[in-house]
């Protein structure tokens, strides 16, 4: 935030405080959300007949195999073939940068720039029309549902619903234990070579996680359309796989359609088949399986890890998850309200 910005809130706000708490009062006795009132023009009706769905998390958190299941619906479609990193709607566009510009997979979320809300700079009728354009133009527009997934959104959804409107905007979060998304750091055996990014057993990673996480966790009461998914909840059976996904489909008022294929635990990646075909989806069925190579590059029982797990595990225990027993979860309680609890 820039000077002359700092000054301009503090001058609205302290004129407009009481207006604004009793406005939040009355949204939250009417749709239990802290929604204001847009400041710009309704959506036009090409863009007016379209749900947008924003699919965030944590890098490695399974928004990916979230996005490609659920674009396997006749009524959705997703970024494809956009010759970006994983069809994310982050590097296509030219309003912000992407996160690699802006602090990188492990230090975005602790930028407060990075942070868009209703009130940022850009909230306009241009930036709308920006996005719909970049992003638009890989979109099936004969579809009800139009899906952008980017994990670094996970800090810009109320933008997002300023933009395209509480009304026709959804999201979907996405979680995963902190230690299972940072597999990439230690499963491939080149980074044995490179004790400095593994010696310190986590600990970056899961403080970054827990910013990015309490960041949408502070956003929630003000999005009008939004639900958790806990990976390790959905990925634990077909059933809860099969659950998930019909409640998801319920979330956007769509009839459910499971067309999901599913793979004994035996093989490295939860998405398989993906050749540029989303309607070719396998979702591994299994444990978490990461624990192995994370205790080879981790010593649990070192002083070093237990000043990590002293330092986090409190807060990391309302999200679900521990760093004294890295394979257990359960349903976070910091996002109770919003979870989608599947059927085993």
């Amino acid at each position: 935030m820039t000077t002359s910005q700092g000054h301009w809130s503090k001058h609205v706000w302290r004129h407009a405080a009481p207006t604004l708490v009793l406005f939040s009062i009355f949204c939250i006795g009417q749709h239990h959300s802290l929604t204001l009132a847009s400041s710009i023009p309704p959506l036009p009706p090409h863009m007016a007949n379209h749900t947008f769905l924003f699919i965030v998390g944590s890098h490695h958190s399974g928004t990916t195999l979230t996005d490609l299941v659920m674009c396997q619906h006749s009524q959705i479609t997703c970024l494809m073939d956009t010759g970006e990193i994983e069809n994310e709607g982050q590097f296509l566009q030219n309003l912000y940068p992407p996160a690699r510009e802006v602090g990188g997979m492990m230090g975005y979320g602790y930028r407060e720039g990075n942070h868009f809300t209703e009130t940022n700079s850009l909230v306009s009728e241009e930036s709308r029309n920006s996005l719909w354009k970049t992003w638009g133009k890989y979109w099936d527009k004969s579809k009800k549902v139009v899906v952008e997934k980017s994990p670094p959104h996970i800090i810009k959804t109320r933008f997002f619903q300023e933009l395209f409107t509480p009304e026709r905007t959804f999201f979907i979060g996405v979680m995963r234990h902190p230690l299972a998304c940072a597999h990439y750091l230690y499963q491939n055996s080149l980074t044995k070579h490179h004790p400095p990014s593994l010696n310190r057993c986590g600990d970056n990673y899961v403080k970054h996680w827990l910013a990015i996480y309490g960041t949408l966790l502070e956003d929630a009461p003000y999005l009008k359309n939004f639900k958790m998914i806990q990976y390790e909840a959905m990925t634990s059976s077909v059933e809860s796989a099969t659950s998930t996904l019909k409640q998801l489909h319920a979330f956007l008022g769509l009839p459910a359609e499971t067309n999901l294929e599913f793979q004994a635990p035996k093989g490295r990646r939860a998405l398989l088949g993906y050749n540029g075909d989303h309607h070719h989806i396998r979702i591994r069925i299994s444990k978490p399986h990461w624990r192995r190579e994370f205790e080879g590059a981790c010593n649990l029982k070192s002083d070093y890890y237990k000043q990590v797990t002293s330092r986090y595990e409190t807060k990391l225990n309302e999200f679900g998850y521990s760093l004294k027993d890295i394979d257990h979860f359960e349903s976070p309680k910091a996002f109770e309200k919003y979870m989608i609890h599947p059927s085993s």
